[in-house]
């Protein structure tokens, strides 16, 4: 039976090219195992005071569908993000800000995804063009939504 989702703990040091080689995983048929990818425990976010332990919704971005923005990639998120705690009302990068206002409205899913990059052995393989270097290419993802846990309620379960 196949699996859907792909749910990895995500810290500063995950080897984000095996993790996306996972992700991109096929059956025998060709199709990809998993339809979402749930990066785990990312980063912290203090909204109205309350600390949240985040989690991230990852989605491939739809076959022939173009996205207008620049993006971060997951190389960049390791290092900006995690382990950190953000707090509401103070500067924080892209990906936190957007986290914060989807949980100030009592959602989980962006009401505008943002565009996640990152590389698979695939990408490396498939390098030239005007990247002509085997760090040029990427897979383009979409984080959709988020998954925030009180932290308090995260300690009582352990």
């Amino acid at each position: 039976m196949s699996k859907f989702v792909y749910t990895v703990n995500f810290n500063s040091k995950t080897r984000t090219l095996s993790l996306m080689d996972k992700f991109e995983e096929r059956d025998e048929t060709g199709k990809p195992i998993y339809n979402k990818l749930i990066l785990g425990h990312v980063f912290s976010l203090i909204v109205h005071g309350i600390p949240y332990d985040i989690s991230l919704m990852v989605e491939r971005l739809p076959h022939q569908e173009t996205f207008n923005s620049e993006g971060v990639t997951l190389t960049a998120c390791k290092k900006e993000l995690c382990g950190k705690t953000f707090e509401q009302d103070k500067e924080m990068p892209l990906i936190p800000k957007a986290i914060c206002q989807v949980l100030e409205k009592g959602e989980n899913r962006l009401s505008e995804p943002l565009l996640l990059k990152a590389q698979t052995t695939l990408d490396r393989t498939r390098s030239g063009g005007i990247h002509n270097n085997h760090y040029g290419v990427t897979t383009s993802y979409l984080i959709v939504g988020v998954s925030a846990t009180k932290q308090s309620e995260r300690r009582k379960s352990k």
